[in-house]
Parts: structure tokens; sequence; C-alpha cells
């Protein structure tokens, strides 16, 4: 676990935890522009085109319902960098697989790579902070003490409430290869992104049911289940696409190991 600094400490006391998603080794690898096409063609004939109730392929959405070039390149570049890792991809790759003739598209929209991957981030964040804020005010509703069970069920379900056309979560898989990149995880756990957040209350709510827990013991354990968590459902992504099973993950087991595991002994 990487080793906090004072301000960190500082921000935590202030209710900004340990938001991040720790993250296991992946292997990466090399990735040509027309590899790349092949992996994300189905993302980017979805941003381009719409379907029928039934399923059918309809003609080409029109070009007002159409994604800007900024949000079909944060789409490919979801998918390229959490199916090859952040050093497994260039910036070239990402354009060219968005079809994009210009090469330097990318660097136009959002300067650098950490660009494009905070903006990606933030996007994401900004996606899920809806339900974030109604599942927060369901449980303000109840007027009972939050049970630990819901908190972590209001912390991590947003994940899974936008997967692509084959039911994979693409943003779980790509910030686990940038959190597992030391550059990209020191720019990920920026708290200042989450300020305003509901995530910041959800925290709060769980600081105040572990006080009992040391500072370090609370960031271990909480950075340890969220690599559990996400970890599990890219697995999942891997091993359902393979076998090409339409199942859908189910988070309960994972949020009743992950009471359980808060609430072991400190030693």
């Amino acid at each position: 676990m990487v080793e906090r600094g004072a301000t960190e400490h500082k921000r935590r006391k202030e209710g900004d935890a340990h938001l991040d998603f720790a993250v296991c080794p992946a292997t990466e690898k090399s990735v040509t522009p027309q590899t790349a096409s092949a992996e994300t063609n189905a993302a980017t004939r979805r941003q381009a085109s719409s379907r029928s109730p039934r399923g059918g392929r309809m003609a080409p959405a029109n070009l007002s319902s159409r994604p800007s070039t900024k949000a079909l390149l944060m789409d490919v570049a979801e998918v390229l960098i959490g199916r090859y890792g952040v050093e497994g991809v260039s910036l070239r790759d990402i354009g060219a697989s968005a079809g994009q003739a210009n090469s330097n598209v990318v660097q136009y929209h959002f300067e650098s790579k950490v660009g494009l991957i905070s903006a990606v981030i933030e996007d994401r964040v900004a996606r899920n902070e809806t339900l974030l804020v109604e599942m927060l005010k369901n449980l303000e509703s109840e007027g009972e003490k939050p049970d630990l069970r819901r908190l972590f069920e209001i912390l991590w379900t947003p994940l899974l409430s936008f997967p692509d056309e084959n039911g994979r979560h693409p943003f779980c898989h790509f910030i686990l290869q940038c959190r597992m990149h030391p550059d990209f995880y020191r720019d990920y756990v920026d708290y200042d992104r989450y300020q305003g957040s509901a995530l910041i209350d959800i925290m709060k709510l769980f600081q105040q049911r572990y006080r009992h827990l040391p500072e370090d013991v609370f960031d271990l354990r909480m950075s340890a289940l969220s690599l559990m968590f996400v970890s599990c459902i890219v697995q999942f992504d891997k091993a359902h696409h393979d076998a090409q099973s339409k199942a859908e993950f189910n988070p309960s087991p994972f949020l009743d190991m992950a009471v359980a595991a808060m609430g072991a002994p400190c030693t």
C-alpha cells in the first residue's frame, strides 16, 4: 500500500477518505491501430448508430445524436486502456481506433495521456453521481443507522450500472489498469476531484462506523476490499465473455465478505 503523507491524513480526518480502487497486476500487450480497431469496433459502432426495439440494426443516427469527438475518444480510450494497459496503447492508436485522421487529435482535446485518463475518470465519476445521490437519499429516508452491507452496496454497485452491449464493465477494466501504473495512481488519488461528491458523504458514514479501527488499518482494509470487488468484476467479465455467457455479476457474496473483513479483529 502506498504510504500517505501528512496532507492526505489531514484530508482523511476531514472526510476525504480512501476512495481509490487498488489493483492487481495484469499482463499488458502491445497494440497496433489495426488490432485496436478490432477491439473497439463494437464501441464505436454503438456510438454512431442505434438499434431497433427487437435488436435489429437501424439506419445511422442523426449527426446531432452522435457523440462529440472528445466523448468518442474517451470511450475508445476506456476500452483500449482497460484491455492493454496504460503503456500498451499510444495516443495515436486511440485516435486511429476512433476513426480520426489527425494523429494529434488526442493531444488537441486532452493535451496528454494523463489528461485523457483524468477526463475519463471524472466523466465516469460524474455519471455515477446521480445513482449515488439517489441511493443516499433512500438511505436517509429510512431514518435508521446505516447498515454496513448497505453502505458497501451504495459505494460499489454503481460500477455495475453501465455495462457495454456484451454485458462487460469497461470502466472497471480501465480503472484497474490505471491503478497498477504508479504515475497514474498518484494522479488518480487526487481527493480534490471528489469534493462535493456523494462519495465523500458515503466515506464519512464508513468512518463513523469504524472509528475503533486505526487509520492505517481502515485504509488498508478498504483498499484491499475494493481490489477484491473490482478485480472480481473483471475476472467475471473475462470468464463469461470467453464462454459467451449472458450471466450477470452477483455482488451479494462480496458485500457479505466485505462486512466480515471490516469487522475482523485488529491484531
